[in-house]
């Protein structure tokens, strides 16, 4: 199996450097994956969500408990690298720039894991009221679907019908269906495509959609594909 490695420290919102001078735990950060990045750097993770209940997913509104918490006067860092010899200079180099001791930062092996699969695991659809179902390919229509279905994999494009916004949009595509069948739709910050397909699903004659983040352009195009 594979495994990354994990250097845990806690860092305080202003860092003195051995040179006396002091810099933001942002600013710090930056510098830490610049540095580290061509050798071996996986990741960074600032912060820490206490538990599922404290953490809002495509919510409208803001956690309780940040998972990046910029204003935290301490706050927990996981530097994640690929191998241990890697994990162990940087733990040299950090314990001598910042005066910290070994045993200040925590070096243990972890597994890595599967992300898309995990949330695929938390993601089985969500019926949108008065449009119908939002499903991913992996969920299978059952009798409990009942009305429209339209087929949306999350990916990097926004849009996979858990916002309040999004349903908001789609149920008023619903309301203006009379206006949509044969017309031509313009989508502008296309997404996931949601919406253009929604259009689709209602009767529009043509639908543009436009995107200019190349990764949600994929993730459109490949839930055109599924409808």
């Amino acid at each position: 199996m594979k495994q990354s490695i994990a250097c845990t420290l806690s860092l305080p919102d202003r860092i003195t450097l051995k040179n006396q001078s002091e810099v933001t735990r942002e600013s710090y950060l930056g510098s830490l994956a610049k540095q580290w990045s061509r050798l071996g750097l996986l990741g960074i993770h600032e912060g820490s969500v206490i538990s599922v209940e404290d953490s809002t997913l495509d919510e409208a509104q803001p956690p309780q408990r940040r998972d990046w918490i910029r204003d935290e006067p301490l706050c927990e860092v996981i530097v994640y690298f690929r191998t241990i010899e890697v994990a162990r200079s940087f733990r040299k180099v950090v314990t001598e720039e910042l005066g910290l001791l070994d045993s200040d930062i925590l070096i243990e092996a972890e597994p890595e894991k599967d992300w898309n699969e995990a949330w695929r695991a938390g993601f089985c659809g969500l019926e949108v009221p008065g449009f119908g179902w939002i499903l991913p390919s992996w969920v299978e229509k059952t009798d409990l679907h009942q009305g429209r279905v339209l087929r949306i994999d999350p990916g990097s494009g926004f849009g996979t019908g858990t916002h309040e916004t999004t349903q908001l949009c789609l149920q008023l595509l619903v309301e203006r269906s009379n206006r949509i069948q044969g017309a031509s739709i313009l989508d502008l910050g296309s997404g996931s495509g949601i919406l253009s397909l929604a259009a689709v699903a209602l009767g529009a004659r043509e639908v543009t959609g436009v995107e200019i983040d190349p990764l949600a352009i994929d993730n459109a195009r490949a839930n055109e594909a599924l409808n």
